[in-house]
């Protein structure tokens, strides 16, 4: 029974951690959206539609790209993340650590 309890004491922070680092987009119109994550993985990479909510998780940081930047509420770890100062020509780039 030893290797058992250890696997889920092990598991228990690891959970903890990642429930720290929700990301949240919602679209209000359709946008482009590719999230990566500290380990280079593509996470998202395609278009949001109008209304669409999504919640990720990775590891930090993560980069984000979104298109139609005008169009997505963006939030970090609960909080809003105001995207209007990192957006150039409707895209805006953003890395959340």
């Amino acid at each position: 029974g030893v290797p058992s309890s250890v696997a889920s004491a092990a598991a228990a922070p690891v959970g903890a951690g990642m429930a720290g680092r929700r990301l949240g987009l919602r679209a209000s119109a359709p946008s482009w959206v590719q999230v990566i994550d500290a380990d280079g993985r593509t996470l998202l990479e395609r278009v949001l539609g109008a209304g669409e909510a999504i919640e990720l998780d990775g590891a930090l940081p993560m980069k984000l790209r979104i298109g139609n930047a005008s169009g997505v509420e963006l939030r970090f770890r609960g909080q809003p993340v105001d995207l209007a100062p990192l957006t150039s020509k409707s895209v805006a780039q953003v890395e959340l650590q």
